[in-house]
């Protein structure tokens, strides 16, 4: 079966502090596929590329992401005034993690 897009109608939108997002049902990634889905292409190049969260410690916690087995796809690097990483999820969505700077 061959990557089908990245759009899909959402099963539920959240709203988190004035940002929305939605969830899917069944993306069809990484061995979770059932008869008749589609699998997904990853997000990068796509219209949403990726999303960014804040993320305490990149030194702790991406080389513990890395062991259980996410996929890294740009180790920890220089972000403006502070430092991120990009890791995949499950269903091919890229996450940013930014660090959070302790004020």
């Amino acid at each position: 079966m061959l990557p089908q897009g990245t759009l899909r109608n959402p099963r539920v939108t959240v709203d988190l502090l004035g940002n929305s997002f939605s969830w899917y049902a069944r993306p069809c990634q990484s061995g979770r596929c059932r008869e008749g889905d589609v699998r997904l292409v990853p997000s990068r190049g796509q219209v949403l590329d990726h999303v960014g969260l804040t993320y305490p410690d990149l030194d702790t916690h991406v080389p513990r992401l890395r062991r259980e087995g996410v996929k890294i796809l740009e180790g920890i690097h220089k972000w403006g005034d502070t430092r991120a990483a990009m890791i995949e999820d499950l269903d091919g969505l890229a996450i940013m993690l930014v660090e959070r700077k302790e004020p």
